[in-house]
């Protein structure tokens, strides 16, 4: 399928794409996606093979990688591309409720994400407070010497 085909199959969805042109890596994915349906993470990575490496937290290497894959993913959304997902696949919505939903369900991981975060903020400054050893300098180091 053609870049071209791709933004009007977005556009005539009335979900078009952001002013943010898409790469070849994302124009390969959305195609995937577009002629599949709904897919898994691991078959985008089957299917798309030389895509490599996350540029920053991965070292340099030829065959797609999920941490690249989910960071193509994250970068189609931030672009205005329609994909929404749940624990069986990732597809192009066809409908604003299941944007709508998808934009939910984040919304609510990112709240309880954000709980989990503070919490532990709170338990850490309980440990400094109380002057708590933490669990690093309870770890004795022996010397090799």
């Amino acid at each position: 399928m053609t870049n071209q085909r791709i933004h009007n199959f977005l556009i005539g969805a009335n979900l078009a794409i952001a002013s943010t042109p898409l790469d070849d890596d994302e124009h390969e994915v959305i195609s995937l996606i577009e002629t599949y349906g709904k897919v898994t993470i691991a078959q985008l990575v089957a299917g798309l093979d030389d895509l490599g490496a996350h540029e920053i937290h991965e070292e340099a290497r030829k065959k797609t990688t999920t941490r690249k894959m989910y960071q193509i993913i994250r970068n189609l959304r931030e672009a205005g591309c329609p994909l929404v997902g749940d624990t069986k696949g990732i597809w192009i919505a066809a409908t604003q409720g299941e944007i709508e939903d998808f934009a939910e369900y984040i919304e609510k991981k990112a709240k309880s994400d954000i709980k989990s975060m503070l919490a532990l903020k709170r338990r850490m400054l309980r440990m400094i407070r109380s002057n708590t050893p933490s669990l690093f300098d309870q770890v004795k180091l022996e010397d090799n010497d």
